[in-house]
């Protein structure tokens, strides 16, 4: 497959074996970490689609769609019987290697426009009386959640998840998008896990320059920004509803980094203002004092050798 973003072929792609993913989890739960793995479905499929076609695609499916990275041809299709037989498979390898009660079934940037010149997915849709295109993915997801509480694990998913209102309240909605889809998922009985890209992406640029490396389509995110966040600050919510968030999530996505010096660039410090955003009480926290304290743990990256931002 192409490289999406570069021609880097040589530092992107790849996979971890068995025994590598044994490895790393051993890794992590010497520090105390769980790693929780995710499989992304339906969206985000090109390579499966494109390694397995007697599976996955339905030649007589004349859908046209686009996705956000340009693609037309990354999503699975619910219609398809081997569309599950593939999703059990991969899932069940993946229950048996990860030891953490979880898995993460992804669910976002599904296009529009998927399945609907789909005649397996109209069939489909026909004989459980959907009339709504996002009632497929819903099918899909609800049929993962169901084979995941099988293995005795519980389903994670990004806000999308509960598109075609399918899946239980059992799974946990990962928001990104902003911070009143996540309010709007709690509203509506769920768990959730606040990411919002506007605080909490850490593949956001951390400076207004124009050399400044990152994103920004949802904010720039300086380290003083990623300090003064503060969960549901500006919602009205009730206890009730507060206590339905069960942590906060940062992320760095990879798509434009491409070594390990610019990783650390993108996570450091603002890793560990969020940090102290998650493990801290508000009243606790002061950007003067983080300030202070920062200047002692920046001296401890430089022994390790850290890239981090100055």
């Amino acid at each position: 497959m192409e490289p999406q973003y570069t021609t880097l072929s040589k530092i992107h792609g790849g996979f971890y074996t068995k025994d590598e993913i044994r490895d790393v989890i051993a890794y992590a739960a010497q520090r105390g970490i769980t790693v929780v793995p995710e499989i992304d479905i339906p969206g985000h499929c090109r390579a499966a689609v494109k390694s397995l076609p007697h599976l996955l695609v339905e030649d007589a499916d004349k859908s046209v769609y686009c996705s956000i990275q340009n693609f037309n041809d990354n999503v699975l299709n619910p219609g398809l019987k081997g569309t599950y037989t593939f999703l059990e498979t991969v899932l069940k390898e993946v229950c048996e290697l990860f030891p953490a009660p979880y898995v993460h079934i992804g669910a976002d940037e599904v296009p529009e426009g998927v399945w609907v010149d789909s005649p397996a997915c109209q069939a489909l849709m026909k004989t459980h009386g959907y009339k709504d295109f996002k009632d497929l993915q819903g099918h899909v997801l609800r049929h993962c959640e169901n084979f995941l509480s099988t293995k005795g694990k519980q389903m994670f998913g990004w806000e999308e998840v509960v598109f075609g209102d399918k899946v239980s309240k059992d799974t946990v909605i990962f928001s990104w998008i902003s911070e009143q889809s996540g309010l709007d998922c709690i509203q509506n009985g769920y768990n959730v896990v606040l990411q919002p890209g506007q605080a909490t992406y850490l593949d956001m640029a951390q400076d207004y320059s124009a050399d400044e490396p990152g994103t920004d389509w949802a904010a720039k995110v300086p380290l003083e920004a990623a300090y003064h966040y503060e969960p549901l600050a500006h919602s009205k919510v009730t206890a009730e509803e507060f206590s339905r968030v069960k942590g906060i999530q940062c992320a760095l996505w990879c798509e434009a980094t491409n070594t390990q010096s610019r990783f650390e660039y993108m996570i450091f410090p603002r890793l560990l203002a969020i940090a102290e955003v998650c493990w801290s009480a508000k009243e606790q926290r002061d950007w003067a004092d983080f300030q202070a304290r920062l200047s002692g743990q920046l001296q401890y990256l430089d022994r390790l050798g850290i890239n981090y931002r100055r």
